[in-house]
């Protein structure tokens, strides 16, 4: 899954990946690889980028689109 949220996130503050690779104490080309989806955040990672940057983990790290809907517990397709 690509993280576009996590990359608008960056480019409205005005950040580059080895800024933001930076805070979450890692090095670009990992931080990179992640951001485009082609490596996994770990929890401790989804944490700190809670703590030092002040965002929303569910809507930066975990949010997936979907076609579906929840309506009382049960899955509907739109």
């Amino acid at each position: 899954m690509e993280f576009k949220r996590l990359k608008a996130l960056r480019a409205e503050r005005g950040m580059t990946q080895k800024d933001m690779a930076e805070v979450l104490d890692m090095n670009v080309d990992t931080y990179r690889k992640k951001e485009n989806g082609k490596r996994d955040f770990t929890l401790k990672e989804v944490a700190i980028a809670k703590e030092k940057l002040g965002v929303d983990p569910d809507y930066y790290f975990f949010y997936v689109f979907s076609n579906q809907s929840v309506t009382r517990g049960t899955f509907t397709s739109k």
